[in-house]
């Protein structure tokens, strides 16, 4: 913490040193705590989010490799017949919600997305 803040925070009389010191002193020590406090607690959720995802993904692939391997096959097939028919259905439901976009927009979208090349001599 800076010595601006716990100034802007221990605004007492400057007649008496002594007491200001002491209260000062004390307040930066609780803030000190709080401060290292936060940083461990932060460190512990990134720690635990990280273990979480290395076991989701372990239980994962495991439970995957633990399947016969005619039921991966299916399983796989079944897969890239969802990722199909999502490919296939998805600008049919686009239309039906009346969400395509108008020629105008694909156009303004081509134009931003479009590279534009220039010669430069040497």
């Amino acid at each position: 913490m800076s010595n601006a803040y716990l100034h802007k925070s221990c605004n007492y009389d400057l007649h008496d040193a002594k007491p200001l010191l002491e209260k000062c002193q004390d307040q930066k020590h609780r803030i000190d705590n709080l401060a290292s406090f936060d940083a461990y607690k932060q460190d512990l959720y990134i720690y635990l989010y990280r273990l979480s995802l290395i076991l989701i993904q372990m239980s994962l692939w495991s439970s995957y490799r633990n399947l016969s391997p005619r039921t991966r096959l299916l399983f796989g097939a079944g897969l890239m017949a969802y990722a199909t028919a999502g490919m296939w259905w998805s600008p049919k439901v686009e239309e039906a919600l009346g969400m395509a976009p108008s020629q105008e927009e694909q156009a303004e979208l081509e134009r931003k997305l479009s590279v534009k090349v220039s010669s430069v001599e040497r």
